[in-house]
């Protein structure tokens, strides 16, 4: 959340720093460029970046 990484929520979901930057480097992305991430119940990383320009950002899982 805002370009930091919440140790707590990792280690709560067992996730590395390593799985999450290298999810981001798959996106040519750092940790700086992310705004919101959440990993979906389905696995799947979902990230908002600072300059994505979504106006309206809907939360649906």
């Amino acid at each position: 959340m805002d370009g930091q990484l919440l140790e707590k929520n990792l280690k709560v979901n067992d996730l590395s720093p390593d799985w999450v930057h290298d999810k981001l480097k798959d996106r040519n992305k750092n940790i700086e460029d992310v705004f919101y991430t959440v990993k979906g119940t389905d696995g799947q990383l979902y990230l908002d970046f600072y300059k994505d320009k979504i106006q309206h950002p809907i939360d649906v899982e």
